[in-house]
C-alpha cells in the first residue's frame, strides 16, 4: 500500500530541482545533510528513510504500466538492430512455454567469440496493470565456437492458471552494444480453443515461429485436447480500405469458404502437412467454438514484393483512378510500374529511390499488420505506408494511438485505431474514420509523389 501511495505521487517525466538534479535526487540530498545535525538512534531512523525512499523509487519504475510504453521502435526497422522472435504454447493447464529465436548475426561478439546476453520477460494481467503474474531475468553467454546454426534458440515457462487472458513483455538485450527489443503480446488462455494451445513444428521438428507457410512449408501441428482437427480454406479477401477521411462500412470478418479436410492427431500431433494452396487456413477442434488456430498462405514471396504484377495493387493508396486504371489494365506490368515511377521522378536515379522507399514500406507493413488479410491491405499498414513509422505509438488492451510529430503541436497527425473481435487474427485494428484527417492524408500523398 506504501508503495502504490508513493508511486501515485510520481509523474512521468523527471522533475527538476537544484543544480539540474531531479527531484528524487535533490529529496534524498536534503535528507542525508538533515541526518548530520543528528547522532545515534535519530541518524539510523533517518538512514532507514533514505532507503525506503530509494527502495520506492526503484519499485515505481519496475512497474511502469506497458499501456504507458512508446512502442514505435518496434515498427521502425532503422532502429530495430536485433529483432528476436516470441513464441508461445499453452502446455498444460497451468503452465506456458515461452519460445525465444534471435539471429545470431544480430549480436556482437566480443574477440574472445562471446556474445553477452539478458532476457527479461514479465506476465502482467493487462496493459495497464501492475500486477506482475511471473517473470524472469536470464543473463549468459553464447559462444561461437560452441553455437550450431544461425540463430539462440532457447524457452522459458511461465506458470499461468487456464481461464484467464493475459499480456506478455518479453525482451532481449544485447550487453555488449545495449541493443534492445521488446515484443508485446497476448497471451489467450481463457480455454484449450485458442490458438496457442496449438504447436507448430517442421517435419524435422525445428519450431515453427510464425503462421505465415508457403508451398515450401511441409509442417506438424501439436494439439493435445482433441483426436483430429477439422480444416477450412478461406480465400483471401480483395477489398482495400478507404482513406482514413472516407466512410466504411465495418464488417465482421466473413470469408468466402474454398474447402475442407480433417488431420487425424495421435500422441497430440498430425503428421507432416504440406499447406501449398494460397488461402487462409483455419484449424479446429470444435466447429461450433469460433476459435482455433490460423495459418496464413498469401504467396510464394510474401511477405516481399518481387514481381511487377504484384507491385501494381499497393500503388491505389498514391496514385489517381485514371493512372491506377491503366497500371491494373497494362499488357505489361513491369513498363507500367517502371513508368508510373519515371513520370513521378522524371530520372531514373530518383524513381529508383522511391521504388526503394515505397516497397520496403509495403514489406514491412505485410510483416507487422497482417490478418486474414495481407498487412498492406489493412488499415495500419495503408497508414503505414502512406505516413511512415509514428514517433509515438501507445497500445492498451483494446486500441492503439499513433502520433506523427509532436502530440503538443497544433499540426501532429493523431490516428487511433480499435482492436476488433477477430475469430482469424489476434492483430486485427480498425481506423476511427473522420474528415478531419483528408488535408494531412492528401498533403502525405503529394510528398509521396515528389
Amino acid at each position: 500500500m506504501l508503495r502504490l501511495l508513493f508511486c501515485a505521487l510520481q509523474v512521468n517525466e523527471p522533475v527538476h530541482g537544484l543544480n539540474g538534479h531531479s527531484l528524487p535526487a535533490v529529496f534524498i540530498g536534503v535528507l542525508f545533510r538533515k541526518t548530520k545535525r543528528y547522532q545515534g538512534l535519530k541518524y539510523l531512523h533517518f538512514f532507514a528513510i533514505i532507503l525506503l525512499v530509494v527502495f520506492l523509487l526503484v519499485a515505481c519504475r519496475s512497474f511502469q504500466p506497458a499501456g504507458r510504453t512508446n512502442i514505435s521502435r518496434s515498427y521502425d526497422p532503422e532502429k530495430s538492430l536485433i529483432n528476436p522472435k516470441v513464441a508461445i504454447y499453452h502446455s498444460s493447464m497451468d503452465s506456458t512455454e515461452v519460445f525465444f529465436r534471435q539471429l545470431r548475426e544480430e549480436l556482437s561478439y566480443e574477440e574472445n567469440g562471446v556474445a553477452r546476453v539478458k532476457v527479461k520477460w514479465e506476465v502482467l494481467m493487462g496493459y495497464n496493470s501492475r500486477e506482475v503474474v511471473d517473470s524472469a531475468t536470464i543473463v549468459f553467454n553464447d559462444t561461437l565456437g560452441q553455437a550450431t546454426g544461425p540463430f539462440l534458440l532457447f524457452s522459458q515457462k511461465a506458470a499461468l492458471p487456464i481461464g484467464e487472458s493475459y499480456l506478455l513483455r518479453a525482451g532481449i538485450k544485447d550487453l555488449t552494444t545495449g541493443n534492445a527489443s521488446w515484443k508485446y503480446i497476448h497471451l489467450k488462455k481463457e480455454d484449450y480453443h485458442h490458438s496457442q494451445f496449438f504447436k507448430i513444428t517442421r517435419s524435422d521438428g525445428q519450431r515453427v515461429f510464425s503462421p505465415l507457410v508457403n508451398q515450401k512449408d511441409s509442417l506438424v501441428i501439436h494439439y493435445r485436447h482433441s483426436e483430429k482437427l477439422y480444416v477450412t480454406r478461406f480465400r483471401e479477401q480483395e477489398r482495400v480500405p478507404r482513406p482514413p477521411y472516407m466512410n466504411m462500412r465495418i464488417d465482421d470478418p466473413h470469408l468466402k469458404k474454398d474447402s475442407s479436410f480433417t488431420l487425424n492427431l495421435v500422441d497430440g500431433q498430425s503428421l507432416a502437412y504440406d499447406f501449398s494452396h494460397p488461402g487462409i487456413y483455419f484449424l479446429q477442434s470444435d466447429t461450433t467454438v469460433n476459435k482455433g488456430l490460423t495459418l496464413y498462405h498469401f504467396g510464394m514471396d510474401y511477405p516481399q514484393i518481387l514481381r511487377h504484377e504484384d507491385m501494381v495493387p499497393p500503388l491505389q493508396y498514391i496514385s489517381t483512378r485514371s493512372e491506377y486504371r491503366r497500371l491494373h489494365s497494362a499488357q505489361n506490368p513491369r513498363e507500367a510500374v517502371d513508368q508510373f515511377w519515371l513520370d513521378l521522378a522524371d530520372n531514373h536515379e530518383r524513381a529508383r529511390v522511391l521504388i526503394r522507399n515505397y516497397y520496403s514500406r509495403v514489406e514491412m507493413a505485410n510483416k507487422l499488420f497482417y490478418t486474414h488479410t495481407p498487412g498492406w491491405k489493412t488499415d495500419r499498414g495503408m497508414a503505414y505506408i502512406v505516413l511512415g513509422t509514428p514517433q509515438v505509438i501507445y497500445r492498451s488492451d483494446h486500441t492503439e494511438t499513433w502520433v506523427y510529430g509532436e502530440s503538443t503541436r497544433y499540426n501532429a497527425i493523431k490516428l487511433d485505431f480499435q482492436k476488433t473481435d477477430n475469430p482469424y487474427s489476434d492483430n486485427d485494428y480498425r481506423l476511427e474514420r473522420t474528415p478531419a484527417h483528408k488535408d494531412e492524408w492528401l498533403h502525405a500523398i503529394d510528398f509521396q509523389r515528389r
